[in-house]
């Protein structure tokens, strides 16, 4: 993590970042995350504070969508692929993109 910038604006800046990567990073607390970037827990909090507002809400660990099984293959001039322990998805030429991307996002 980057030094502690002096003056406003920098300040801002840095505490920005440093607020976004603690609430979209893979720490379990907030203590984890203060000990790993070599910051004050207390400086974190108000910080977080002071951002509350303006930042976006941190993406969640985990989503679900629904998936329906076929028995017959997509139509031929689908896609099909193949994921590593040897299942596959057929995609047929219809597919809705949103949601060929979000499952693409939890299976790959």
């Amino acid at each position: 993590m980057a030094e502690n910038p002096k003056g406003r604006a920098a300040k801002r800046q840095y505490w920005t970042q440093v607020v976004s990567d603690w609430e979209h990073g893979n720490f379990k607390t907030q203590k984890e995350f203060c000990q790993h970037a070599g910051i004050s827990y207390k400086s974190l909090s108000r910080w977080r504070r002071v951002f509350r507002h303006d930042l976006p809400p941190p993406k969640p660990a985990m989503a679900f969508s629904t998936v329906h099984v076929r028995k017959e293959p997509c139509h031929p001039s689908g896609v099909r692929i193949g994921l590593h322990h040897g299942a596959y998805i057929d995609v047929s030429t219809d597919f809705d993109a949103g949601t060929l991307q979000r499952v693409l996002g939890l299976v790959l």
